[in-house]
């Protein structure tokens, strides 16, 4: 790791002798200050009731408390900066020609920006390990406690990087806003950072949290710490393809593919002991719960308009100009590898369903097809303004003012007219109706058809607009061969 010619980098400049001692010195006085608050508060004995063990093991919590603040806060905000400080200092066309590999360099930047932060972390938990063997904190309940810190920070870590390779380096960074916004968002995160230490105070209670996943009952801690590494090992995945190709979309569709099947598999062993249950609600929960991720991957598949361009090159020199063109280029456009995540997700759902009973089944099927298509109107809108770009930039706020519309619409009718109908005309609407029916086992699917008819017909109208734009790029490639 120290060959890494980044992390030397980063490390003449985190490492200055006249900037270390500042940070050296808050963060001891903030050890200090816990323990001589704890000394007091055991001294008094308003709070441990003068007993030795329990000051210990509060102590520990708060000791966890700070490596939150090290890992995730401060950790998280430097490698987020780390490219951004690059474009800026117009040094990132150097950045990317350095001779390493796409995963030296993003342990280059997520470990080089973060030494202080690592090396201040590494002295707290040597610190929170004495504390903890002196209060009694079990081995294996510390071992679960570091798993689940170092998944979670590899996680946001990855992402902060991640979300930080596509800043535009033509845009001035406003750093005034990023710091209103990062103090206003701390302010938001007190109260929740106050509780975080209340719970981590106490943490010998979480020796006793389980979850269960499928038919086990496994430690809480180490189901968290697995899933976060599951993200985190996508997330370190997403960023080296981001670091060698930026011009490509952050997952291939198979990439997607794999990435949605996982979650959803991960999703249906949490769910797995309440499908099981016969708890007729258990399946609907599961698919709302899910239903995020066919809502965001897609974007993470998203072709732009010049990818397309690209695309048609690649595809003219293997199957030349003629139809096996257009047809090619049709199955590698979005909405094809949307149509297969949600296909995916849909056979996920009416698989729960199928735990349970089989009027669940009917009606996982009927979620599926009548939400299918008010889902289709939103992402068929995001394609027809990356395909109408380069006519019209503004084309985007148009098909996002329609989608807000369409979206809100429904549910502003529904409450003054008093007409609850109506609010099934919404994406949110059909989750609304389809979920009354189903978990009140009524047989009125009539009710769906009317907005099933509505958004076939626009997502027809839709699928119409942007075929014709399909043909266009296909035309102006041929033009160029």
């Amino acid at each position: 790791m120290i060959k890494n010619a980044l992390i030397r980098r980063y490390a003449v400049s985190a490492l200055r002798p006249q900037y270390i001692w500042v940070n050296i010195g808050i963060y001891g006085i903030g050890l200090a200050l816990i323990c001589i608050i704890n000394l007091l508060a055991l001294r008094s004995g308003a709070v441990y009731d003068g007993e030795l063990r329990l000051c210990l093991r509060s102590v520990y919590g708060q000791l966890l408390a700070i490596q939150f603040l090290l890992l995730w806060v401060w950790g998280g905000y430097s490698a987020g900066n780390a490219l951004r400080d690059e474009m800026l200092n117009k040094s990132y066309d150097f950045f990317r020609l350095l001779p390493l590999r796409p995963g030296q360099k993003l342990l280059g930047v997520a470990v080089g920006r973060n030494l202080l932060a690592l090396a201040l972390a590494a002295v707290t938990a040597v610190v929170q390990l004495v504390f903890g063997f002196a209060g009694g904190v079990p081995v294996f309940l510390q071992a679960q406690v570091a798993f689940a810190l170092i998944a979670t920070t590899m996680v946001i870590w990855n992402v902060a990087v991640l979300s930080s390779v596509r800043v535009r380096k033509g845009k001035k960074q406003r750093r005034g806003i990023s710091a209103v916004l990062l103090l206003f968002f701390a302010l938001w995160m007190v109260p929740m950072v106050i509780n975080l230490i209340i719970l981590v105070s106490s943490v010998v209670e979480l020796e006793n949290w389980k979850l269960s996943f499928f038919t086990a009952d496994l430690p809480g801690l180490l189901v968290v710490g697995s899933i976060a590494l599951y993200l985190a090992l996508w997330a370190m995945r997403g960023a080296t393809r981001q670091l060698t190709r930026s011009d490509q979309p952050l997952f291939s569709p198979a990439g997607a593919y794999i990435f949605l099947s996982g979650c959803l598999a991960i999703a249906l062993g949490l769910f797995w002991q309440e499908l099981t249950g016969r708890n007729p609600k258990m399946w609907f929960m599961y698919a709302a719960t899910t239903h995020f991720l066919i809502v965001s991957i897609p974007f993470g598949v998203l072709r732009s308009y010049e990818q397309y361009m690209e695309l048609t090159y690649e595809l003219a020199r293997k199957h030349g100009k003629g139809k096996a063109l257009g047809l090619s280029f049709f199955r590698a456009s979005n909405p094809v590898a949307w149509i297969k995540l949600y296909a995916l997700w849909a056979a996920f759902s009416v698989g729960a369903a199928a735990l349970g009973s089989v009027e669940a089944i009917r009606w996982a099927v009927v979620l599926a097809g009548c939400l299918f298509f008010a889902w289709a109107v939103f992402l068929l809108l995001v394609e027809f303004a990356v395909v109408s770009a380069p006519k019209n930039e503004k084309i985007k706020f148009f098909a996002g003012f329609i989608a807000i519309v369409y979206l809100v619409l429904p549910g502003v009718l529904a409450g003054i007219l008093s007409e609850s109908v109506i609010f099934s005309f919404s994406f949110f609407g059909v989750w609304a109706a389809v979920g009354e029916r189903a978990l009140e086992s009524s047989p009125n699917e009539l009710m769906l058809f009317a907005p099933l008819l509505l958004n076939v017909l626009l997502a027809t109208v839709f699928a119409i607009i942007i075929r014709r734009h399909y043909r266009g790029i296909i035309a102006a490639r041929r033009n160029m061969l």
